[in-house]
C-alpha cells in the first residue's frame, strides 16, 4: 500500500555558515575604504574580505545567502516535499518521503560545490533539531526554546534579580 506524503514523517537538517561575513571578497578598489592605522606612521592594516561589524558585510552576505538559497530551491524543483529556511547564516531544511535523506544532503552538497564554509560541528539532523535558539520537534509538531537558550535565560534573569536592575 502506498503511503500519502502527508502521512509520512518530516525530517530536518540544519547548517551554519562559518564566518559568513568573510565569504565575501572585497573589490581591490574598495580595500582602502577598509584600511586602518593604529598609530600615525605605523603599519596600515587592510581587510580584503568582509569584516564583521561593518554594515555592508551583512548586506552582501544577505545577497549571497539568498542566491545560494534560491539555487538550492531550484535544484529541488518540484521534486522535494519539504521546506527551506534561511535566517542570517543559518539554514533549516525539512523533507519527507522516500528520498528525504538525499533531498536534505543535496542542500549541503550544493553549498560545498560553491565552497561555502560550513561549521560542521553545528550541523544537526533528525526529527528534533536546534535552530537559531529554538528547538524544532517535528515528531510532536512543537516549537520552543532550546535547553541551552532556557539555561542562558534563567541565568540572565537570576543575575538581574540579584542585582535588582536591568541596564537598558
Amino acid at each position: 500500500r502506498h503511503q500519502a506524503v502527508s502521512d509520512m514523517p518530516f525530517y530536518a537538517l540544519t547548517a551554519d555558515v562559518k564566518e559568513a561575513h568573510r565569504a565575501i571578497a572585497i573589490d581591490p578598489l574598495d580595500w582602502p575604504l577598509q584600511a586602518c592605522q593604529v598609530e600615525p606612521g605605523g603599519d596600515i592594516y587592510c581587510k580584503k574580505r568582509g569584516t564583521d561589524g561593518v554594515a555592508s558585510a551583512a548586506y552582501w552576505w544577505g545577497r549571497l545567502g539568498a542566491a545560494l538559497h534560491r539555487a538550492i530551491l531550484y535544484t529541488w524543483s518540484n521534486q522535494v516535499h519539504g521546506w527551506a529556511f534561511l535566517f542570517a547564516d543559518d539554514w533549516l531544511w525539512t523533507s519527507t518521503g522516500r528520498d528525504f535523506c538525499e533531498n536534505l544532503v543535496s542542500a549541503i552538497l550544493l553549498l560545498r560545490v560553491f565552497r561555502v564554509p560550513l561549521s560542521w560541528k553545528k550541523i544537526k539532523g533528525g526529527r528534533v533539531v536546534p535552530w537559531i535558539g529554538y528547538e524544532i520537534n517535528l515528531r510532536e509538531c512543537t516549537l520552543g526554546i532550546s535547553e541551552n537558550r532556557a539555561l542562558w535565560l534563567t541565568s540572565w534573569l537570576e543575575k538581574r534579580l540579584k542585582e535588582n536592575r536591568v541596564l537598558l
